[in-house]
């Protein structure tokens, strides 16, 4: 009796384990590395979210992985993608001893290269779903791109751009002043040097590292796509944003986004809010369970 206990709790698993793979797809000589969570009896063809993670992160961090977790025990589908930046089969955390050659606007053409691998396997209805960063990269991606396959969108605690609060955290974490820096950067894509290597800089996550001038201004540079609220005017599939009601990250994310809420109409989705109240920006603990709950219910419709 034990034994056959045994063999069926093995088949079980092997069942449940089945649903989980990595995929990958080609992307200008890279291999693009993603985690592909089937819900129990469902394909692609019944509907899926596509998961975009933050700064310098991977499919694999812990609020990634977790959300992925929780959404299929809620019966909804998801492919968590790790974007390149540059790098060939990028699956950990960015390597900060790597050169910084990437830009922030890089990641539309990777999204639009894993929606067409989606639609190539049978999915027909995407949900884009972004966390922080990635909920930036994922607003931009459906003001501008405008795919009809994308019907709906999950923005987690979306990034937003302050320039002098990115001054101030810059000089706080690095002893740098961000202006001579960005200055420095902006002077040489002027004289068409912007693979020029910039060494012993802060640069994001990183310190003491070295970057190409493009990158430093493409990334610390003004661009008023860089802030979340300002593209939500533009979006036109429903769109939940789910706030973390203890973000320390992007402390003014909730004001500036709730005078931005609608109904649907004239060919726009609603935009609603909901916050998890004592969550911080990386959904600790249990809050990314409650994140999970509420995002379910939107990516059913």
């Amino acid at each position: 009796m034990h034994r056959l206990l045994a063999v069926v709790l093995v088949f079980a698993v092997g069942v449940a384990s089945a649903s989980a793979e990595e995929v990958s797809t080609r992307f200008r000589g890279l291999s693009l590395l993603g985690n592909l969570e089937l819900a129990s009896g469902k394909g692609l063809e019944s509907g899926v979210a596509l998961i975009v993670h933050g700064t310098l992160a991977h499919r694999g961090m812990e609020v990634i992985a977790d959300l992925q977790k929780h959404l299929k025990a809620r019966g909804a589908s998801t492919l968590a993608i790790t974007l390149s930046l540059g790098a060939d089969r990028r699956s950990g955390a960015f390597d900060c001893g790597a050169l910084h050659a990437h830009r922030p606007m890089d990641a539309l053409d990777e999204i639009d290269a894993w929606i067409g691998w989606l639609k190539t396997n049978g999915a027909t209805d995407i949900a884009l779903i972004g966390h922080s960063l990635g909920g930036n990269h994922v607003a931009v991606y459906a003001a501008e791109r405008n795919d009809p396959s994308v019907g709906s969108l999950v923005l987690i605690a979306p990034g937003t751009f302050d320039a002098a609060r990115n001054a101030e955290r810059y000089k706080a974490r690095f002893g740098a002043d961000l202006e001579e820096v960005l200055a420095n950067a902006q002077t040489k894509v002027r004289a068409g040097n912007a693979v020029e290597r910039m060494s012993g800089i802060g640069f994001l996550n990183c310190e003491n590292a070295t970057a190409t001038a493009g990158s430093v201004v493409a990334w610390y540079g003004p661009d008023p796509r860089r802030h979340t609220p300002s593209l939500l005017p533009r979006m036109a599939p429903r769109t939940l944003i789910v706030l973390a009601g203890a973000d320390e990250i992007v402390p003014d994310l909730a004001e500036a986004v709730r005078p931005l809420t609608r109904d649907a109409g004239r060919g726009r989705g609603e935009i609603r809010l909901h916050t998890v109240e004592g969550a911080d920006h990386f959904f600790r603990d249990l809050f990314i369970e409650d994140a999970a709950d509420v995002i379910a219910e939107w990516l059913k419709g």
